[in-house]
This record gives structure tokens, sequence and C-alpha cells, in this order.
């Protein structure tokens, strides 16, 4: 009974220990990147100014920065999904931080640059650990040694291909402008001329109340078509998109977004 008890007590500490501590990361430049371009991930640990009740302390402490290590995976799921993370570096020191009476924070950061044959949407994520140290030992022997988890994070990011798609992205719609609301209206998009073996996804973004406002369809051939409504008299405007995949190897080879010109405006005039 006893042992179970200590058992408990000891998961409850290592539990309130993370609790008082948050992991962040986040990337510059935000949200994408061109291949070949270099991005930054800044994954940063916070706790807070007065430190952390480790398991077993009489008082509160804070982490030794040098025995922390940080640890940089990515998994890309599109176009083609990988099956499990990628290690992109691991068991990085922090590089930096700050103490302050409010919070304690621990900076690493780690640069990347993406080749062409990378490009895709990630999911990017850091894993940090802080190494259990025993009496007469140091980071030396930190294989040997007891490893915490202190925490992670994951961050959304897109790596994006430098060239647009072979040909020309198409559009057409239906019933033509000028129309009398309420409208059923389908927007025909098409890649000319049509290249072999590719696949896209094709996109539109309407300004102006469109049901709904956007669309996607993945996996297409060289046209494809969006169904939606809009329902009030007024002018609306589209953006339209495709992405183009080589079938060979899921390689994203080109993306390409533009305002549908013809009509630029589209015209739904109030019913008589």
């Amino acid at each position: 009974m006893k042992r179970t008890l200590l058992g408990v007590s000891l998961l409850f500490a290592a539990s309130t220990v993370l609790a008082q501590v948050t992991v962040t990361l986040t990337a510059s430049p935000a949200n994408s990147v061109k291949v070949g371009a270099p991005v930054v991930l800044t994954a940063t640990v916070r706790t807070p100014g007065k430190g952390i009740m480790f398991p077993g302390a009489t008082a509160p402490a804070h982490y030794v920065r040098d025995r922390l290590r940080f640890t940089y995976n990515a998994q890309r799921s599109w176009p083609c999904a990988d099956s499990a993370p990628s290690p992109l570096a691991e068991n990085l020191q922090a590089t930096g931080g700050t103490l302050t009476p409010v919070a304690a924070t621990h900076v690493s950061t780690f640069t990347w640059t993406p080749p062409a044959a990378k490009a895709g949407e990630y999911t990017f994520s850091v894993d940090v650990i802080y190494l259990n140290l025993g009496r007469g030992l140091d980071v030396t022997h930190a294989t040997k040694l007891g490893k915490e988890k202190v925490g992670s994070a994951t961050l959304a990011y897109k790596v994006t291909p430098t060239s647009s798609i072979n040909g020309n992205l198409l559009s057409s719609v239906s019933p033509p402008s000028p129309a009398t609301a309420p409208v059923s209206l389908s927007l025909s998009l098409s890649v000319s001329p049509p290249p072999e073996f590719k696949w896209y996804r094709y996109q539109y973004w309407c300004s102006g109340g469109c049901q709904p406002g956007t669309g996607v369809k993945d996996h297409q051939g060289t046209s494809t078509s969006f169904s939606m409504n809009l329902p009030n008299p007024g002018q609306y405007t589209f953006t339209i998109g495709a992405d183009q995949i080589r079938q060979s190897d899921c390689l994203w080879e080109g993306s390409l977004v533009t305002h549908m010109s013809d009509p630029y405006y589209y015209i739904v005039n109030r019913a008589p």
C-alpha cells in the first residue's frame, strides 16, 4: 500500500510540474516559405518566474538551461502524406532565454532549408526533455542518465514550389453574368494545354457572399467544377487557384493563384 501511494504521489508531482510549463513553436517567415529558402524554427519553454516545484523538492527551482534538449521533426500531410515524422535535428541545447519576476524562458532555434523535393504542407513539432543528473555526474554522461519530458508543441506550415503550373488556368461560369437573384452558379476550372501525368488541386475564394465562400477539390484531372449559391443581389468577384503535382513521385511542381477575369465582376440583379 505504501509503495502504491508513493507512486501516485510522484505521478501527481510530475503532473504538477508539467502543468506549470508551456512549450511553444514559431517559424520565421510565418506560415510559409518557398523551397530553397531557409525557415527558422524557434521553440520556447516558459515557466513561472518564481520557479517550479520539482518532485521531492521543498522549494521552487528553475530548469538548468544546459540540461534541456530540443528535438525537431517534420511530417508532410500533402500532396502525399508521410507515414511518420522525419527528424530535422535532435538533442539541441537551448541557445538563450530570460528570467524575470513574471516568467523564465529557455529558447532553442533551428534553421531548415527545404529542397525542391520537399514542397508540401507540414506539421512541424518539437519535443523537449530535461536531463536528470545524479550526484557527481555532469552533462557529458547524459546518455546514461534519466530523461524527463518537459513538453511538446506543433505548428502547421507550408513549403511552396517556386514555379507556376504548366499551361494556363481557365475559368467559366454558368449562368453568365448578369443574372437574377437567387443564382445557382457553376464555376468550371481547367488547365490548358492539358499536360500529361499530372494531377491537380483546384480552389476558389469568393468575395461578395457566395455560399459556400470557398471550395477545394483535390486529386483532379485537368478540369473540375464547383457549385455554389449567390442568394443576394450584388457584385461578386472570384480568386481561383491550382496546384500541380507530378504523378510518378508526388512532387508538388507548381502553384498558381489569380483573379478570375472573365467576368471580373459577376453581377446579380434584384428580381423584378
